[in-house]
């Protein structure tokens, strides 16, 4: 079941954060079109120093109005300058949700989105998703926030781009909770993550997102490949991410080279059909036990590719 729903609470909140440049940021949510009120700065020298700046980001998915958000800020100095930031948009958001035209955007997802999703959370889960709320808030414009709940899924997008594109976010957001924790296992414990291009847990970041990118691909062409070409599209702008989900480039390349040299070890000590064999089988372990570990097509490719070649060269030795 999907239902959407359009708080003010969290129209206020992201309008809020929506102001905020932080850069080289997979968090941020920067609209350059905002003008700059006399609370932006105390509050991204705020933001950017509070190690638990995240967690600003989920709290309209389980807050269920202004008074309960209020609360879930918490004491501190992020949560004081959010405070100032919110009562100071308040009337303008008020304002800007009265004009728009929430019901079309409604009444378009429910027809265009909703059923496709549906089928593909099906799949997700076997048969048995969670009821997903969707939060219809304008101010996220491109991007979106998803949150597990106890008894629910509810994500936050804005309705109002094309809907290929709600599509695509909503099925993002709702793909990591599915491979999320593959790879969290693959990284065997290192749980540091950060949204920050440079930062000692960004390898992590991009791992989470180049796994969900590919699951979400998969799914679409099982579920609804009237989306693919739109999903291609989608994650165009992710292109440059790193690929490895098993522990970053480095891990991932260890593991290949290792497994890589077998056969040519075995073929210097001994004969060309040990390399042959050798190369079967490192073939097989790359693909039962690696391989998944490495989220970017083109890595798991390479290291296809690179055994393969062996196993021929080895094949036409013995020839």
């Amino acid at each position: 079941m999907i239902t959407v729903e359009r708080p003010l609470h969290a129209a206020l909140l992201f309008h809020v954060l929506s102001h905020l440049d932080l850069g080289r940021d997979a968090a941020s949510l920067y609209d350059p079109r905002r003008p700059k009120p006399p609370w932006l700065e105390p509050l991204r020298a705020a933001y950017r120093a509070d190690p638990q700046r995240l967690r600003v980001h989920f709290l309209a998915h389980w807050t269920a109005d202004l008074a309960t958000l209020d609360a879930a800020l918490g004491p501190g100095k992020l949560a004081d300058a959010l405070r100032v930031a919110l009562r100071a948009e308040r009337a303008a958001v008020e304002a800007a949700l009265a004009r728009d035209d929430a019901a079309a955007r409604r009444a378009r997802f429910e027809a265009e989105v909703a059923p496709a999703l549906t089928r593909c959370r099906d799949a997700l889960h076997a048969g048995a998703a969670p009821p997903l709320r969707v939060l219809d808030v304008p101010a996220l414009g491109p991007h979106g926030r998803g949150l597990g709940l106890p008894r629910e899924r509810v994500v936050a997008v804005s309705l109002a781009p094309p809907s290929d594109h709600v599509f695509c976010q909503v099925l993002h957001e709702e793909v990591h909770p599915i491979t999320d924790p593959r790879v969290q296992a693959a990284w065997r414990g290192e749980r540091t993550r950060d949204t920050r291009a440079g930062s000692a847990g960004h390898a992590l970041h991009a791992a989470l997102e180049a796994a969900a990118l590919d699951e979400g691909a998969d799914v679409i062409a099982a579920c609804a490949p009237e989306f693919a070409e739109a999903y291609a599209r989608w994650c165009a702008r992710f292109e440059a991410r790193p690929g490895p989900a098993a522990g970053g480039a480095a891990r991932a390349a260890a593991i290949l080279g290792a497994h890589a040299a077998l056969p040519w070890v075995a073929a210097l000590l001994w004969h060309p059909a040990a390399g042959a064999v050798a190369a079967g089988l490192a073939s097989a372990l790359w693909t039962r036990r690696f391989a998944r570990r490495i989220a970017q097509p083109r890595a798991r490719a390479t290291g296809h590719v690179t055994l393969l070649l062996m196993l021929l060269a080895h094949v036409l030795r013995l020839g």
